[in-house]
């Protein structure tokens, strides 16, 4: 493909994107349709360009002018960042990032232990590391919740990029494909446009089983058995932090066994370990008079917990795209087996049959889990980023840029801008346009919010207060107003109340421990307000009844009507 084509080619497409965003409102949900596609054409193009003009196009010329290069590089990244910024407070306030948040600070005000201070956790490991950040971040001055919590997601995702880059080299000698690869998995993780960020047991387990698989693959080549007993310690980590996870690590432990057919003693020494590093959480649990609430309103309640909503994998794999509608992971997923049919010598290859192991036990895990939410499909993300590594590996090797690429001066840097400009353009800040205007719509206004928290301040000096809400006002009303949800039970009321179908409400976790826990926490945290939404759903009799009888109406403001005792 001759420069001339390509430049017009991708002019033309920029053209179309711009005309098609003037009549953004006439086409309504079309325009994301005809943008996404527009998108994948003008990926195809450049690609194309690339494998065409391979040998123009890699050649070191140190006398040749970089201009335009680098121009499209820092025009890349300027623009990247800067939507990144404008989004982030859309596509991290989420849900799920708040209730840990309040969760940590629930712990930190009131000296509670995890399962004191909500009700159900899948995992102390996380809440811990989060709590012990926040109280050392404060230190330094940090007082913005929020933000520690992100600065931590945004720790754990480089170290995860760096783990990428390591394992990479298991799976190619061409460091720069390691440095690509790395880049895209960060900027997928932090970076996306169109889609909300979540920091929570999932995505921090995706850590865990990098450090798991990083030390496997590294004994397979050296033979020392001192990985071999972190990739045990960092299994059952996993495990503990989501016990989902014992079905792909257990896959890839049988799968060990088979290839490397380890002695009884080293099996012994690793079970040694195993049971050393179990006895330490149990310890911990049993000292710190959690453990029975480990067990029931954890490991038990999620084994016994519903699903009813019927799995479909394709869609988790592909829901959790950093492009909108390129599919990348749908593709990266589906192509694996032929590639595998085509190239057959790599089923001979014991680190891919390792990664077998490691797609087949997620591809289980999903099935058992759910997905009840399509951010379930994010545990695919290590595993399809290593198949991607590989595909890379191919192409270089098939058209010659391994050889060609070392004599480039900037590889490194190229390596590790190329993803930031392939993704700087795509996906973009369309759906939270929307997403912001859709949030106009529902929120109550600015003016009745501030008057709402300042109406609370006025009739409590305690920290907490009971809401009844839906979860969009949990920020404003806790978050963004220093304040804390009153109970453990603030959030799981709610969903027992609206008869989730996704819990089994057995006696074990029924309606008498749910107001067993809400009335003994009320009394213990002293909580003299409670501020209802009218226009949400009914209040539990137990709740109502009880702000009947203990309190009297201050005032109500649109929605909102506070009461105190």
């Amino acid at each position: 493909m001759k420069t001339f084509h390509a430049l017009s080619g991708l002019f033309v497409f920029i053209t179309l994107k711009i005309l098609i965003n003037f009549n953004k409102e006439f086409l309504n949900r079309n325009f994301f349709r005809i943008d996404d596609f527009i998108n994948t054409l003008m990926v195809f193009v450049v690609l194309i360009y690339v494998y065409t003009n391979k040998e123009k196009f890699i050649e070191y010329q140190p006398k040749k002018n970089n201009k335009i290069f680098f121009i499209v590089i820092i025009i890349s990244i300027i623009f990247h960042t800067y939507r990144t910024l404008i989004n982030l407070p859309y596509s991290f306030l989420h849900s799920d990032n708040v209730i840990s948040n309040l969760h940590v600070n629930r712990m930190i005000n009131f000296d509670l232990n995890v399962y004191q201070a909500t009700w159900n956790e899948h995992t102390t490991l996380l809440i811990y590391i989060q709590k012990y950040a926040i109280q050392i971040f404060k230190i330094f001055g940090f007082e913005n919740d929020l933000l520690i919590y992100f600065i931590v997601f945004i720790l754990f995702t480089s170290l995860s990029c760096l783990l990428i880059v390591k394992l990479s080299n298991f799976f190619t000698d061409y460091k720069a494909i390691g440095f690509v690869i790395g880049t895209l998995y960060f900027i997928d993780s932090v970076g996306a446009g169109n889609r909300t960020l979540r920091f929570d047991t999932r995505s921090f387990g995706s850590f865990l089983m990098l450090l798991f698989t990083y030390f496997l693959y590294k004994y397979t080549t050296n033979r020392n058995i001192n990985d071999l007993h972190m990739t045990v310690v960092f299994g059952t980590f996993a495990m503990f932090n989501l016990e989902s996870y014992s079905l792909t690590i257990l896959i890839l432990f049988l799968t060990f066994i088979y290839v490397e057919k380890p002695g009884l003693r080293i099996l012994g020494k690793l079970f040694f370990t195993f049971l050393s590093t179990f006895s330490s959480i149990f310890l911990f649990h049993f000292l710190t008079d959690q453990l029975n609430d480990l067990i029931n309103l954890n490991i038990l309640f999620h084994l016994q917990s519903s699903r009813v909503e019927s799995v479909n994998l394709l869609y988790a794999i592909s829901g959790v795209e950093f492009f909108p509608g390129l599919n990348l992971y749908l593709f990266i997923f589906l192509l694996w087996p032929i590639f595998l049919l085509r190239f057959k010598n790599y089923l001979k290859n014991k680190n891919i049959i390792y990664l077998n192991s490691y797609i087949l036990g997620e591809l289980l895990h999903l099935i058992l889990t759910g997905p009840r939410w399509i951010a379930y499909g994010q545990i695919m993300r290590i595993p399809l980023m290593i198949i991607l590594c590989i595909y890379l590996d191919k192409f270089a090797v098939k058209i010659g840029l391994n050889k060609s690429f070392d004599n480039f001066k900037y590889k490194i840097s190229t390596s590790l801008l190329i993803p930031v400009v392939l993704t700087a353009f795509i996906g973009g800040p369309s759906i939270f346009n929307s997403k912001i205007e859709r949030q106009k719509e529902i929120l109550i206004g600015e003016s009745s919010r501030i008057e709402i928290i300042k109406l609370i301040e006025e009739n409590t000096d305690n920290n907490a207060y009971f809401l009844w809400t839906e979860n969009k006002n949990w920020s404003w009303m806790f978050l963004n107003s220093n304040y804390l949800p009153a109970t453990r039970m603030w959030l799981w009321v709610q969903a027992y109340e609206e008869n989730k179908s996704y819990f089994s409400w057995s006696d074990r976790w029924g309606l008498e421990q749910i107001q067993k826990y809400w009335l003994e926490d009320i009394e213990t945290e002293n909580v003299d307000v409670f501020v209802i939404d009218k226009n949400f759903i009914n209040l539990p009799n137990f709740i109502n009844q009880y702000i009947s009888e203990n309190s009297a109406l201050v005032r109500c403001i649109s929605d909102f009507c506070l009461y105190k005792k």
